[in-house]
């Protein structure tokens, strides 16, 4: 099936404030997409609903650090599998037009995580490394959002690979 949609329905729609909050935060600020029912769907993925399980039973920092980089590679592989699903589904020139859209995202990853690092240390204090940790999440969560609300045009009924290993 290929997409009758310009390549430049590939540009990330995300608010930019979001890529920032911790993802509990998420459900009850500005929307990452502007797809209300994706939006909805979205907010109620199991990996949120995990993380923020194993977020609220850490009692020290070092657990809320640990419970949040727990997630980061799960919400990574997501992305990625996200991405491989939806090139599936693209004509050529969506097809390119996500890839370098991917390709300026993983261009910028290590930037922004130093920023995020930045930011943190500058703020200080001992919950610095949790909003390290936290923030990261974020913005591999945030991605991974932009890349599903691609696939929801094609497969509403979608599955994270989550929970499925």
């Amino acid at each position: 099936e290929s997409s009758s949609q310009p390549a430049e329905s590939f540009v990330p729609q995300i608010n930019s404030d979001d890529e920032s909050m911790p993802p509990d935060d998420h459900a009850s600020s500005a929307p990452l997409t502007e797809n209300e029912d994706f939006n909805l769907l979205f907010a109620r993925n199991p990996i949120d609903q995990a993380y923020r399980a194993a977020s609220q039973s850490a009692s020290t920092t070092q657990e809320m650090v640990a419970a949040a980089e727990k997630f980061i590679p799960v919400w990574k592989a997501e992305l990625y599998s996200c991405y491989g699903r939806l090139m599936g589904y693209l004509s050529a020139n969506d097809i390119v037009a996500l890839k370098r859209d991917q390709d300026q995202w993983e261009a910028g990853l290590w930037g922004a995580i130093s920023q995020i690092r930045s930011e943190a240390e500058a703020a200080g204090g001992s919950m610095a490394q949790v909003a390290v940790a936290d923030n990261t999440l974020s913005y591999y969560r945030a991605r991974a959002a932009v890349l599903y609300e691609q696939l929801y045009r094609y497969e509403p009924d979608f599955t994270y690979i989550y929970g499925q290993e």
